[in-house]
């Protein structure tokens, strides 16, 4: 039998149609394309946004959460050597002169269950360790205006309740000659221009300051007191001079420039974990770069905190 062949119609066989040019162009867009540019420029915008969102939140997580490790390590290290320099010697004779940062008192406020060791200073600096007593003034129990500073927000905020005091409150402190007692008159906002109240007085007073509002820092908060009793002494130490960093509402800005070098340092080792993702393994590359990334982070954050003021 013969062999049949099925001839197919050249009109039945067709071709897939080539995509047009305008289909293509919508789907994938050529590298000069506008379309092209504006979204690499909106992905880009999007990932610097979260970057510096991140960076925002983390920062204020070192703020709230580890600087008080910061201020109870050196409050327990303070009370330590508070106990034993007050059974040696008169760590605030009126006539003696006091190391900064040295422990001078003991500070207890019942009604807002508050404990702390006064140190000798109002920097920024000093008050990372807790209460500061302002060189220039008198100490606790002494004749004029004692003036103590402390933080709010950070470090733990030994004064985040200073404004829950009332008239009539308890202040104590232990010092190196006795206990003395302070009792609450007033608890105010004072403005900046306002009749500065870290100014001394004939009265034998205790002022208590921090910031105010808590999160702005713009003034303060100031609970003043009035002695119970007699004076233990006149100071007759010689006179120290304080600048505006001892006030509590300054910053010291060289902790931007400081900031902004380790957090470049901290960029560039995030960017170069990136490029090398592929060539390393995570394991490699974690145990390479979380060390230097965690001590850049601590680095970056610890240097902008020197721009807060000193009762933030």
């Amino acid at each position: 039998m013969a062999d049949t062949v099925t001839v197919i119609p050249e009109r039945a066989v067709r071709e897939p149609a080539p995509a047009s040019a305008t289909a293509v162009s919508d789907t994938v867009p050529e590298p000069g394309d506008p379309g092209a540019r504006r979204e690499r420029i909106v992905r880009l915008a999007g990932r610097i946004i979260l970057g510096v969102g991140l960076f925002a939140a983390l920062f204020v997580v070192y703020e709230l959460f580890f600087t008080p490790l910061t201020e109870q390590n050196a409050q327990a290290s303070l009370l330590n050597q508070f106990q034993q320099t007050i059974t040696t010697t008169t760590v605030d004779a009126p006539g003696a002169s006091i190391p900064e940062g040295s422990p001078v008192a003991l500070i207890d406020i019942p009604s807002i269950s508050l404990t702390q060791v006064i140190a000798e200073g109002t920097t920024p600096s000093d008050l990372k360790v807790g209460p500061g007593h302002l060189m220039s003034s008198p100490l606790p129990g002494e004749a004029g205006n004692v003036v103590i500073a402390g933080h709010r927000t950070t470090y733990g905020g030994p004064f985040a309740k200073l404004d829950e005091l009332q008239p009539g409150d308890v202040i104590k402190f232990d010092t190196g000659r006795g206990t003395v007692t302070y009792v609450v008159r007033s608890v105010k906002h004072v403005s900046p221009g306002s009749p500065d109240p870290i100014l001394d007085t004939t009265d034998n007073r205790l002022t208590l300051i921090t910031s105010d509002p808590a999160l702005i820092a713009s003034g303060r908060l100031v609970v003043e007191a009035s002695l119970r009793g007699l004076p233990l002494d006149v100071a007759h130490r010689a006179p120290v001079l304080v600048g505006n960093a001892d006030l509590g509402l300054t910053g010291d800005p060289l902790g931007l420039a400081l900031g902004l070098i380790w957090a470049e340092l901290l960029g560039l080792t995030l960017f170069l974990a990136w490029r090398y993702r592929h060539r390393w393994s995570p394991e490699v590359l974690y145990l390479l770069t979380a060390p230097v990334v965690l001590i850049l982070a601590v680095l970056t954050f610890s240097s902008l905190d020197l721009m807060l003021p000193g009762t933030f």
